[in-house]
């Protein structure tokens, strides 16, 4: 589901499902989007950058697997900046009920050239033994700035896959904080970085294992592009990694 204007909603507050179901409403929305939205606090230092996401976010993408439903295509979703001096801020939520399965590919990307500001954020949250993969691929104009925020929660015995490919933008910041908050959770995250020239990225990630007999594991790979001659202009590119148990 593709949500343009949250102001294009209408609130049924006491009215039943079934009821709403009945009427002139093509689509009724259970209110998961409040429970999982921007829920998680940021700990890795952009917290003044989710609040500026909070405050502009206007439209997204909302994929919610009821309980047992396996997916057998994956959902792509295309997130797009166009207009010079443009700022952007894409949304993707993603609610894997009890058992359910999906893979959800995220392309962000700049229709055209120009400079532009991204400040995107995803939450993402696998219930009980359900099966979450994300990729997600990041191909911003060369004249972006951009930050990227990313949330998982993973619930008991259910397994989050995450994997980032970092290609544009000509500075980066990637955040991904995981919290495994059941037994049995397991939370593996990966991510490929390619750079060229004076490109900058910044990754951090922060796993939280809040319950006994969790697991996660984690593998970043970077790659420069060019020849040695770029090699000192590179060197700004930073990881850091923690884990709470």
């Amino acid at each position: 589901m593709l949500f343009r204007s949250l102001g294009d909603l209408a609130l049924a507050y006491a009215i039943s499902i079934h009821k709403s179901q009945g009427s002139e409403y093509p689509v009724v929305i259970v209110p998961l989007l409040k429970a999982h939205f921007m829920a998680q606090p940021q700990k890795l230092g952009s917290a003044k950058f989710a609040a500026l996401h909070s405050a502009f976010v206007g439209d997204g993408a909302f994929v919610h697997i009821p309980k047992s439903v396996e997916l057998a295509d994956p959902v792509v979703i295309q997130h797009a900046a166009s207009g010079d001096q443009a700022a952007v801020f894409p949304h993707t939520l993603v609610v894997a009920e009890e058992n359910a399965r999906a893979t959800v590919v995220d392309l962000l990307v700049s229709a055209a050239g120009g400079r532009h500001l991204a400040v995107g954020a995803n939450d993402l949250y696998a219930g009980h033994g359900a099966q979450l993969t994300y990729i997600g691929a990041q191909n911003w104009s060369r004249d972006t700035l951009a930050f990227q925020l990313n949330s998982i929660v993973v619930r008991r015995d259910a397994r989050a896959q995450s994997l980032n490919l970092h290609l544009g933008a000509r500075q980066a910041r990637h955040e991904s904080l995981s919290q495994l908050q059941a037994p049995g959770a397991f939370s593996e995250m990966l991510a490929l970085t390619v750079a060229d020239g004076t490109q900058e990225f910044d990754q951090r990630t922060l796993q939280i294992h809040q319950a006994p007999n969790t697991k996660s594991d984690l593998l970043y790979k970077n790659a420069l592009l060019r020849s040695e001659e770029h090699t000192s202009e590179l060197q700004s590119h930073s990881f850091i990694s923690y884990a709470v148990f």
